[in-house]
């Protein structure tokens, strides 16, 4: 199944901070702009998010990955991630990172790596994708 990602806009926002606020996800550290999100709309609104945050020229953080419950299982979070490392790698990004506790066997499952800061952090070199 495709799933169509689109870019987040700043109306989304409400959609967006209600889909992780239901996903237990801060929305401290959301950015205003929602630059770097990828939305996918389903007929109820806004049904899965995440962003790629630049740290610098050449490293991001995948920020605020969430599906709405309903879906998950479903293939949609392997897709929007696929689908934010495209749009890192367009951006100029080598490296992309990720922050979980909760996340980790998946983020491993698609080639994230721990560091040596601790099995939280996980790191993908996009350059080899």
């Amino acid at each position: 199944m495709t799933h169509a990602f689109e870019p987040a806009k700043p109306s989304d926002r409400p959609a967006v901070e209600a889909l992780l606020t239901a996903s237990d996800l801060s929305v401290s550290y959301l950015p205003k702009d929602l630059d770097g999100f990828l939305i996918l709309r389903d007929r109820n609104g806004v049904a899965a998010c995440g962003g790629v945050e630049d740290l610098d020229e050449t490293t991001g953080l995948v920020r605020f990955l969430a599906v709405t419950p309903t879906l998950r299982h479903h293939g949609i979070a392997d897709a929007l991630l696929s689908s934010l490392e495209s749009l890192a790698k367009g951006r100029g990004l080598i490296t992309l990172c990720m922050l979980t506790t909760t996340f980790a066997t998946f983020a491993k499952a698609r080639g994230y790596k721990p560091t040596l800061r601790g099995a939280a952090l996980l790191v993908k070199d996009l350059s080899r994708t």
